[in-house]
């Protein structure tokens, strides 16, 4: 049987990602990374578990995973990621199981093979319900019985809340207005260029649609992540301590949720 036509990758995502800026970008994001970072290792199963990092860009997380004993795997669309991948690799004491230029919603590895898939990219990027549920079910498929998925969403007035930090919440009044009625994010004349903004709940349920279970979302950054506020509280180690300490207390804390830049859901495959 002839192998299915590869996904086609939205030219925007293409053009953005392709300047080679990601690396450099999540270096940069303190609050998001450790936070990241903190849920993965309260929850991931022992190493050497198998690990795809679908979307994991020039694999920052995936790095960090391999030093930590797990088997990783790196996938993700954009070229330039995974050749920036292999150039860090070079300099690593631990490597990467693969590097593969791959697309979130048609994965080549066998059913039932991972232990853990981590998507934290991939859900807002597909701006399509349709493309979404391929990635979901894609990752159903690839898990062993009772691995573990890890799915990040950026939460629905994220944007709008980023723009009342830079204070320009006028220039980008009909972006956001759009963004509340539809979720669909656009080009603005300055950083994240589209994308898909889920509300927690609406999170939740395309997981759970797509016959994941135990799904539950976590707060990444939490309500209060102001570039400004979060660079002078970094500069504090026990001060940084605290910050991430009392986030990961109130991680899943409803009424907080979609006041986070980005939420985690944490879902299992069925046993």
């Amino acid at each position: 049987m002839a192998k299915s036509k590869s996904p086609r990758l939205d030219p925007g995502i293409e053009k953005y990602y392709s300047e080679g800026n990601e690396q450099e970008r999540l270096s940069s994001q303190r609050l998001e990374k450790d936070r990241t970072i903190q849920i993965l290792k309260k929850l991931l199963p022992p190493a050497p578990a198998t690990i795809l990092d679908v979307g994991g860009a020039a694999g920052v997380y995936a790095f960090l995973l391999a030093e930590m004993g797990y088997q990783v795997h790196l996938i993700d669309p954009i070229a330039i990621h995974i050749q920036q991948a292999k150039e860090a690799a070079k300099n690593k004491k631990f490597k990467l199981a693969s590097f593969t230029v791959g697309d979130a919603r048609q994965l080549d590895q066998e059913d039932c093979s991972a232990d853990v898939v981590l998507l934290l990219g991939p859900l807002y990027h597909l701006i399509k319900e349709e493309d979404r549920d391929k990635a979901l079910q894609e990752a159903y498929r690839v898990l062993k019985p009772g691995g573990t998925l890890f799915a990040a969403g950026i939460t629905r007035f994220a944007s709008f809340m980023d723009a009342m930090h830079k204070k320009v919440v006028a220039l980008k009044s009909k972006v956001i207005e759009q963004e509340f009625k539809t979720g669909v994010h656009e080009k603005m004349q300055e950083g994240f260029s589209f994308g898909y903004l889920h509300y927690p709940n609406e999170l939740k349920k395309e997981i759970e649609k797509n016959r994941f279970e135990n799904v539950i979302i976590r707060a990444i950054e939490g309500p209060v992540w102001d570039k400004r506020s979060i660079e002078a509280l970094a500069l504090d180690e026990k001060e940084w301590e605290k910050v991430l300490m009392f986030l990961e207390k109130i991680e899943t804390e409803e009424t907080i949720l979609g006041a986070s830049a980005h939420i985690m859901a944490v879902a299992r495959k069925r046993s």
